[in-house]
């Protein structure tokens, strides 16, 4: 029945279907998967939002609540159950009340988060690693990197990394100028990839051709690094941090992480400028590389 709904109600229309594939495979179907359908209890639902919400993700579990609500009802209309489960389960009854998410790393939470993945070594992995770093660098969001292939970068001439229309959040293509290091890190993984047509392809059989954002987020998370939990999407506002501490202008930073410009800002848009942006970003690599030597950056200034 969870295929089926996937299938007929999610794959088609969603732009990032893996997001609500991943609550299914990583928490639904792991519990409930081999349940007959019909015989699914209010209280076992009930049992796995509270199970969700126990591990520190109430956003999840109010998710896998509203999910569970459309698949069973899909499954009335199919004939497959008689009764919806999840119907009488509030969001309040789902999990703790949604906090929006404000946490970003500092300078020395960065060089010890390093120093931890040094530490842990092939434990942790090298394409792992690259990963955190060009989410640092780069300030994309973790489905334009991870589902990211060879054809939309330019690693020779112009630099850059063109992300299609398909794979941005604004449904627009935007265009990022590429910082020399960041250059050596897609080389390198251009090796790892084996002629794979992904930048991160799949590491085992799946139903994708690329990574999935959790690999990265799993060895995070059994990383011994000692930090406040944080999120791979923290890394995004990380480098939106470090991008005011360098002093890079708001319309500049803005442009680089895809946001739409407030007001007038729209209409003359200078953030617009390839040169900017390859200023500031070459910047924040260079922030990036020392904080990853374990360097103290100071004097910056706060705008």
């Amino acid at each position: 029945m969870a295929e089926l709904w996937l299938d007929n109600a999610i794959r088609y229309k969603h732009k990032y279907p893996e997001v609500t594939e991943r609550i299914f495979e990583r928490d639904i179907l792991p519990v409930l998967g081999k349940k007959d359908a019909s015989k699914v209890t209010t209280g076992e639902v009930t049992h796995l939002l509270a199970k969700i919400n126990v591990s520190g993700r109430p956003t999840v579990s109010n998710n896998a609540l509203r999910y569970l609500k459309a698949m069973f009802s899909y499954g009335e209309v199919l004939g497959l159950v008689d009764r919806n489960p999840a119907d009488r389960i509030k969001i309040k009854h789902a999990g703790a009340k949604e906090k929006a998410r404000v946490h970003a790393l500092t300078e020395a939470e960065i060089t010890k988060l390093f120093k931890a993945i040094r530490d842990e070594g092939r434990g942790f992995g090298r394409d792992n690693e690259l990963a955190v770093k060009l989410l640092l660098v780069l300030a994309c969001r973790k489905m334009e990197l991870f589902a990211a292939e060879w054809d939309e970068f330019d690693l020779a001439i112009n630099k850059n990394w063109l992300i299609p229309a398909s794979k941005t959040k604004s449904g627009e293509a935007r265009e990022l100028s590429l910082p020399t290091v960041v250059i050596d890190w897609l080389k390198e993984l251009q090796v790892r990839a084996c002629g794979s047509e992904y930048v991160f392809p799949a590491r085992r059989k799946s139903k994708r051709n690329h990574v999935s954002p959790d690999t990265t987020w799993h060895a995070l998370r059994k990383l011994n690094h000692d930090l406040e939990h944080f999120t791979i999407h923290d890394l995004r506002r990380t480098s939106r941090c470090l991008m005011a501490d360098l002093s890079v202008p708001f319309y500049v930073a803005e442009k680089i992480l895809g946001h739409k410009l407030p007001g007038s800002s729209a209409i003359y848009d200078r953030g617009g400028s390839m040169k900017q942006q390859r200023a500031a970003l070459e910047k924040l690599a260079g922030l990036i590389i020392q904080l990853d030597e374990g360097d103290k950056v100071s004097n910056v200034v706060m705008v």
